[in-house]
């Protein structure tokens, strides 16, 4: 966002800039303020219940960000084994073969 350049400029001072950030770069620029300001409060967030189906673990719930598709599914249930790929976390690669048929949980930021 143009203000997060603004900052960054403001900060370094320097003779020219080129810019070029990811969000990981972005936040750790940012000070401590603006990341508690950055910190969405957990009535705004979607809550998403993971449940294991045997039964041997409590329910987990996690808060993810509303996205607008979100509201077309409003009730619905969508239910998988949640698969977490550490080597492709992002979901920046094809997803594998094992991703078919289950939940896959993608870390942002």
């Amino acid at each position: 966002a143009p203000i997060d350049v603004k900052t960054v400029i403001e900060r370094t001072r320097p003779d020219i800039a080129m810019i070029e950030l990811d969000d990981e770069r972005l936040d750790r620029m940012r000070d401590v303020e603006q990341q508690r300001q950055r910190i969405p409060k957990e009535d705004d967030l979607q809550p998403i219940r993971l449940t294991d189906p045997a039964g041997g673990e409590p329910t987990t719930t996690l808060f993810a960000q509303r996205a607008v598709w979100n509201g077309e599914r409003e009730g619905s249930k969508v239910a998988g084994e949640v698969l977490f790929d550490e080597g492709n976390a992002y979901g920046l690669a094809p997803l594998s073969k094992a991703a078919r048929g289950r939940v896959v949980l993608l870390r942002r930021g």
